[in-house]
């Protein structure tokens, strides 16, 4: 690993400014002080075919099969975790950050359960009514795939219904 980081440190040297000879990491905490982050930094290491991210002066670079590629930094796809987007918006500012569908669902999930939602169409399906409810947590992940101009009028749709608008409301709300 080091010695193809070494390689790799003196191609960049190669082609960059003077001031690229500090490539160890920076111990700062002022994160705009762009002068002192370090110019390369290892986000992964080797795999079994010895492909691996770099990031050199704020652009990622992937080898892959010998060559280097210079990857796009405009679109992020992560969980929802506060801290993960307040990174990637001030390292990144002009990047699309988009969350995960996996961990939204998990997340819808858990709060169905919190709200009571889950055992009140658990009960439905014992008196008879369930297979009309049953697919009301599906229709609530599907609105992650609706377009932003329909969401609106289908998220109103749901929260007006008038049996269960008190718990609905609750969910919504985020309370």
């Amino acid at each position: 690993m080091k010695s193809i980081r070494k390689q790799i440190e003196q191609q960049l040297r190669r082609k960059a400014p003077k001031r690229a000879d500090r490539t160890t990491e920076s111990t700062t905490s002022d994160d705009d002080d762009k002068e002192n982050r370090p110019l390369i930094e290892f986000q992964r290491g080797t795999t079994e075919r010895g492909s691996f991210c770099i990031w050199h002066k704020g652009f990622r670079f992937t080898r892959i099969r010998g060559q280097w590629f210079r990857c796009s930094n405009r679109d992020f796809i992560s969980d929802f975790e506060i801290a993960t987007i307040r990174a990637m918006r001030e390292t990144f500012p002009a990047a699309q950050l988009t969350g995960c569908l996996f961990h939204m669902s998990q997340a819808v999930f858990r709060k169905w359960r919190e709200t009571g939602l889950a055992e009140l169409y658990a009960n439905d399906e014992e008196q008879g009514e369930g297979a009309r409810n049953s697919f009301s947590l599906r229709k609530l992940l599907a609105l992650a795939l609706i377009p932003e101009q329909h969401l609106l009028r289908e998220g109103l749709c749901w929260t007006n219904r008038t049996r269960t608008r008190s718990r609905r409301r609750r969910f919504c709300s985020g309370r």
